[in-house]
Parts: C-alpha cells; structure tokens; sequence
C-alpha cells in the first residue's frame, strides 16, 4: 500500500523506552540514520531506484561578523549556526 501512494522513505523516530523493537524494525529492512541521546532514528528506503535519502549532520558549524562604527566601535554582530 506504501508503494502504491508513492512513498520512497519510511522513517520510524524509536525513543529509547522501545529500545526491544530494534531487532524486529532491522528484520524488516530498516537501519539506523542517526542516534541521539533519547532516540534512534531508522529509515527504510523502499524504491528499486538509488537511495537519495540525505545523510545525517556530522558537524555544526558557527560563523560569526560584526560591524565596526567610524570610531572602531562595534555597531552589530551576527553568530549563524550551520549543520552539515
């Protein structure tokens, strides 16, 4: 039925207080994306074709300016955050 709609990723968020569905998601084809402190995240991918799912961010990143006024005083400052 997924198939028929379309679908190509199945994705099961598995909190750890169901850590024992593991092995029965594994037999069904999933594997494991990304592991975070209180969840698994697994992913099935269900066409013939390439898996495009993206992989999981390995890094953050932080980039940080600011301006400086005709009196070398700062005016405005700016911190992005970036995951990749």
């Amino acid at each position: 039925m997924i198939l028929a709609q379309e679908k190509r990723g199945v994705w099961i968020k598995l909190f750890i207080e169901l850590v024992s569905l593991i092995k029965a998601a594994v037999k069904e084809g999933f594997y494991f994306h990304q592991a975070e402190p209180k969840y698994l995240m697994l992913v099935l991918w269900l066409p013939t074709m390439p898996n495009t799912l993206p992989a999981n961010a390995s890094y953050r990143d932080r980039v940080g300016a600011f301006a400086l006024n005709e009196k070398n005083e700062v005016r405005s400052h700016v911190l992005l955050f970036g995951f990749g």
